[in-house]
């Protein structure tokens, strides 16, 4: 998983997460508010009430039948108070109320609503007895208990009522609990709606800015990701650009300073090689002169076995030193192709051919798969030859007795794929990056190699092939054998003529 995912998906569930703590605190919170709100809003209710009935009071009833009645307590306030019976009539319409019932100092019944819809006995019942009477005769404000009725739970809100200054009677309302609850209900699931609306396009900006975000990240990231492949790779004049001001502009200039410093040490190592190899070509060539005469005039067998391995390890250090110069001349660009046009059956033909006496000493069979119709193409023919040997050497240095070696060639898309497959021990998957760099060899198949090399042949080969505008490269699986596998352009003639002009 890769960083930037990592950075979205992590935004990504941070906003998920305060959104969600966001949603869960608001619902607590205003569930609360709405509770305390319907809770202030039932106490105005019943002040209300109580002020109507106050008012209802100080209007003395005109009407002949009720003249003779000094205050409303002492008969049916329906007779006379439409302000009341219009307010209660609106109460509890619009209101989730059970009842409301106005009783006078003795308990008695003086209003009920249930009068309103034509139940007289609701008038009439003798409430004395029952609790919320005393409860609301001994109220000092609006004050609630809990209760029921008909079976339903209700809130039984009572506040006392005066008349000039003194209590006179008492009123009852009862609240609806389970319609209140629904009230908040449905204004949460409101609040929900909402809240879920606003949390998605919350959710999409901030998922957006994430992986704005993780982008903006992301970009120094592979700059510095690519850098540290490229210049691990060799190209150490390679730079990351480090226009920003931050830890990530700073960390690319450092890099930047580090493989300056890595290019100049690379430099002073290839002078130092360069300088060293070249002077060392003209003794060995006389030590390699010198050997082969002693060795013609050696006496003894011993002695003849002895100058020959001195004969050899000096033939092998000046293969070093040839692949080393070799190396330092592609890499410059100063080494010239040759170019012309080279029949590829031929030239694996007339390797196989060389290197069967080596591959029969080694019990290992080698052979050619090339078709008879093999197009020819332009290449360096010499450089070529050099490159499809080191390989074939390569495999049959590391193929065991009884395994087999075989050079392919085929047409790919735009030129031409050779490929040296073998059935010798592999290398493992840790290694393969590391196949090409200069003097690398793999640890776990030294012991297995017939012969030691200089670690230099596949360098060789790989800055031949990229010199003609190609690529190889190295498919293995521990103990079970490798292909080695290059690819040229048609027109590589183009392609490696830069080289040389360099």
């Amino acid at each position: 998983m890769t960083i930037r995912l990592k950075l979205s998906l992590l935004s990504s569930a941070l906003i998920l997460t305060i959104l969600g703590l966001s949603g869960v605190l608001q619902q607590v919170f205003e569930r609360r508010t709405l509770l305390a709100a319907q809770a202030a809003h039932r106490a105005d209710t019943v002040r209300q009430l109580v002020r109507v009935c106050e008012d209802a009071v100080e209007e003395r009833p005109s009407n002949p039948l009720t003249s003779h009645v000094s205050s409303m307590f002492q008969i049916d306030p329906i007779a006379y108070s439409p302000l009341l019976v219009n307010y209660v009539k609106t109460l509890l319409a619009y209101e989730p109320v059970s009842y409301v019932m106005l009783l006078d100092r003795s308990g008695a019944t003086r209003f009920h609503s249930g009068f309103l819809a034509g139940d007289a006995a609701a008038l009439m019942a003798d409430r004395s007895a029952d609790p919320g009477t005393a409860f609301a005769l001994g109220a000092k404000d609006a004050a609630w208990r809990r209760a029921t009725e008909d079976g339903r739970p209700v809130l039984d809100y009572a506040a006392p009522v005066n008349n000039q200054g003194k209590p006179a009677a008492a009123v009852r309302v009862g609240f609806d609990e389970e319609k209140g609850a629904s009230a908040i209900g449905e204004a949460l699931a409101a609040s929900r709606r909402r809240f879920l609306l606003v949390a998605l396009f919350c959710l999409a900006v901030g998922v957006a800015g994430a992986r704005a975000l993780a982008s903006h990240f992301n970009e120094p990231l592979q700059d510095l990701v690519e850098g540290a492949r490229r210049i691990g790779a060799g190209e150490l004049k390679h730079r990351i650009p480090a226009e920003r001001s931050d830890e990530f502009g700073r960390l690319s200039a450092a890099f930047n300073e580090m493989a300056g410093r890595l290019a100049e040490l690379d430099e002073i190592k290839e002078s130092f090689f360069q300088t060293i190899t070249h002077d060392l070509r003209n003794p060995l060539a006389s030590i390699s002169g010198y050997l082969q005469i002693v060795l013609m005039d050696a006496d003894s067998e011993k002695q003849k076995k002895r100058l020959q391995l001195a004969l050899n390890a000096t033939n092998n250090l000046d293969h070093m030193v040839t692949d080393i110069l070799d190396i330092s001349k592609l890499e410059a660009g100063a080494m010239t192709l040759s170019l012309k046009t080279v029949s590829l059956k031929s030239l694996i033909g007339e390797i196989v051919e060389l290197m069967s006496v080596q591959a029969a000493g080694y019990k290992v069979r080698l052979a050619a798969d090339v078709p008879p119709d093999f197009p020819e193409f332009v290449a360096d023919g010499d450089l070529l030859r050099r490159v499809v040997t080191n390989l074939a050497g390569n495999s049959l240095k590391f193929t065991p007795e009884g395994g087999s070696v075989t050079i392919r060639a085929e047409k790919d898309a735009g030129g031409v794929r050779v490929s040296v497959i073998d059935t010798g021990c592999g290398i493992p998957k840790d290694k393969l990056r590391h196949m090409f760099s200069k003097f690398f060899q793999v640890e776990e198949s030294k012991e297995l190699a017939r012969k030691r090399g200089t670690g230099l042949g596949l360098t060789v080969c790989k800055q031949v092939v990229e010199a003609h505008g190609g690529r190889i490269w190295v498919e293995s699986e521990w103990g079970k054998g490798s292909s080695f596998i290059f690819t040229l352009p048609a027109a590589a003639a183009a392609t490696a003529a830069a080289p040389a002009a360099g």
